[in-house]
């Protein structure tokens, strides 16, 4: 049996790397990019809220922007002055990225076949306003600067900021006034489309809503990473002797540290001869890079009892596509997106924190117009969330 650790763990300064032998496509760009992981990590453990610890944030931040949907509130709350204007302009730059609104709550994103109705999406960074009006980054003259600048912009961006009035309202963050002369620039918007309704419930959704109903707790298992040291070889042993002459890809709860002993694991499963993928998504590795399975080349195990199949090879040549994507490339952002959505959302946020971290008072919870009672609010999350990011999201880029 041979197996290989995730590919991410090469950025990550806390996870030993093999140089032994053939090196991944990519390899020296990874290295590169975990010098930075490695310099945050260091200052993160023996220097935290330190002018080096914000110099370094700040630094890691124009790598990753958005980050800045991440950071522990409470990071923002201990920050010198001069790190506001650092974190507001990587915040400001998330007013133009939409997400599927459920993939910040809890994932309950209704199949296509029992979908009437288009996915309903969210600028996010808008949902922080209660926050960062909270601690002081933003006041009632920011919100009408804000409106100002984006009321001709995509309507999403508006809406999104409207749900949050009625928390500044309620909470007496903002004044009265304030909130009226928001509403009343904003009158003339489009209307916001309605969230999709459900046809019918699949037996898929049932058994899902019986998964998010069980009310358990675990100890969490290396949740911020190294995550390879999850599964034993004993039990990737046993995975890849049900199909031996294939390459089993294995991730998600069990990988990731917040599943009980007794979880099923995601497992996919590769034919290294025709380079197809079974299991939920059918694809294929190959000459063309399909965002909908980077997560499964870069953040998943690979392993296989044929010990005649260049595991090494396979996995590099599968890659070699996704690294050569220009800079500009939209597939690229589709990468990275669905990268952030396997390492923080699907389902770490969804239920996976929720069943190693006990429930806190939410001040935000009751707010259901936010979506205030998810996870994402949580610093204790939050903070899993941004570590996991500076250590691993990445794509890295080589020349065709």
């Amino acid at each position: 049996m041979q197996f290989l650790k995730p590919f991410i763990e090469y950025f990550d300064a806390r996870a030993p790397i093999d140089t032994s032998g053939y090196r991944d496509v990519g390899f020296n760009e990874a290295v590169h990019r975990r010098a930075l992981s490695c310099e945050f990590i260091n200052i993160y453990n023996n220097e935290p809220f330190s002018e080096n610890f914000y110099g370094c944030l700040g630094v890691v931040m124009r790598k990753i922007p958005r980050l800045a949907l991440y950071l522990p509130i409470d990071w923002l709350d201990k920050a010198p002055g001069h790190f506001m204007p650092t974190f507001l302009n990587h915040w400001q730059r998330c007013w133009y990225m939409q997400d599927v609104r459920e993939n910040f709550n809890l994932g309950d994103i209704y199949e296509p076949e029992a979908r009437i109705g288009e996915l309903e999406y969210v600028v996010k960074a808008m949902h922080l306003l209660p926050e960062l009006v909270r601690i002081g980054y933003l006041d009632d003259d920011d919100i009408i600067r804000i409106v100002e600048h984006v009321r001709h912009d995509d309507p999403l961006i508006c809406h999104s900021l409207l749900d949050t009035i009625p928390v500044l309202r309620d909470q007496s963050l903002i004044e009265q006034e304030t909130a009226e002369q928001v509403l009343h620039m904003t009158r003339n918007l489009a209307p916001r489309l309605a969230p999709p309704k459900l046809a019918f419930v699949s037996e898929e959704r049932k058994a899902w809503l019986r998964e998010m109903a069980e009310d358990y707790q675990i100890e969490p298992s290396n949740i911020s990473g190294p995550f390879s040291g999850n599964l034993s070889k004993e039990f990737l042993s046993e995975i890849v002797k049900l199909r031996p002459n294939e390459i089993a890809i294995v991730c998600n709860s069990r990988l990731k540290g917040y599943a009980r002993d007794d979880s099923d694991c995601d497992l996919f499963w590769l034919n290294p001869t025709t380079g197809e993928i079974s299991g939920d998504y059918h694809s294929m590795i190959g000459n063309k890079a399909d965002p909908s399975i980077i997560h499964l080349l870069m953040d998943a195990v690979w392993a296989t009892a044929n010990n005649e199949i260049d595991l090494r090879a396979v996995r590099s040549n599968a890659l070699k596509p996704y690294f050569e994507l220009s800079p500009d490339a939209p597939e690229r952002g589709m990468c990275l997106s669905r990268l952030e959505a396997d390492l923080v959302q699907y389902r770490l946020m969804h239920k996976g924190f929720k069943r190693t971290h006990p429930a806190q008072p939410n001040w935000l919870a009751q707010y259901a117009v936010i979506d205030g009672a998810s996870a994402f609010y949580d610093d204790r999350y939050r903070e899993i969330a941004t570590i996991i990011l500076i250590s691993y999201l990445d794509l890295p880029a080589i020349k065709a």
